[in-house]
């Protein structure tokens, strides 16, 4: 056997071992992260998508407030509360179907406040002529009479106080800017289904 080292082997010193080196990082776990939070990020917009697009599909189409008004005035009088002795829970759903038309349609915060709050800022309102005012004005005080004072209204004063919801909402659903909402969800500018 020759040595490769030749006539340096008298010269050589053998030194001691090196402490163990790491390697440099891989970089590849990087890429691995950075590659599922791409992936994670896809699948939860394809998932949004589709919750968006199931909700539109499932949402009910937006009707005039006036109508959506008329149709809760036709159910209250096709249950006959007021035959059934039920004077008082006629008086608060016609109230509150009054209330919410006049949210829905001029978007004033009606079922939100009492009466006298909601007469005071229907007095700085411009959105209803004097008329109407005061049409409100006497409708919520005789519902609030019925509702909270014990008062037994006669019943030409109940056919009087339906007449009055209903001339309303026709005396005021005849102007072209009439605000549609969704039936049976809440909130200013929305409706609310009884």
């Amino acid at each position: 056997v020759t040595s490769l080292v030749g006539k340096g082997r008298k010269n050589l010193r053998i030194r001691g071992a090196k402490d163990v080196v790491a390697l440099p990082p891989s970089r590849k776990i990087f890429l691995y992260l950075a590659l599922a939070a791409v992936l994670m990020a896809v699948v939860l917009l394809l998932i949004l998508r589709r919750r968006r697009r199931r909700r539109k599909e499932e949402e009910p189409p937006l009707i005039p407030a006036h109508e959506l008004a008329y149709a809760q005035l036709r159910r209250l009088e096709e249950e006959k509360l007021i035959e059934a002795g039920q004077v008082k829970e006629f008086y608060v759903r016609i109230s509150a179907i009054l209330r919410h038309y006049i949210e829905n349609r001029f978007r004033l915060r009606a079922p939100e406040r009492t009466t006298e709050e909601f007469l005071l800022e229907l007095s700085g309102s411009r959105e209803l002529d004097n008329k109407h005012k005061e049409l409100l004005r006497d409708f919520l005080r005789h519902c609030d009479l019925v509702k909270f004072a014990r008062y037994r209204p006669e019943s030409k004063e109940v056919r009087g106080t339906f007449a009055a919801a209903r001339k309303f909402v026709e005396e005021t659903a005849l102007e072209n800017k009439c605000s549609r909402v969704r039936e049976g969800s809440r909130g200013q500018g929305q409706s609310f289904r009884i």
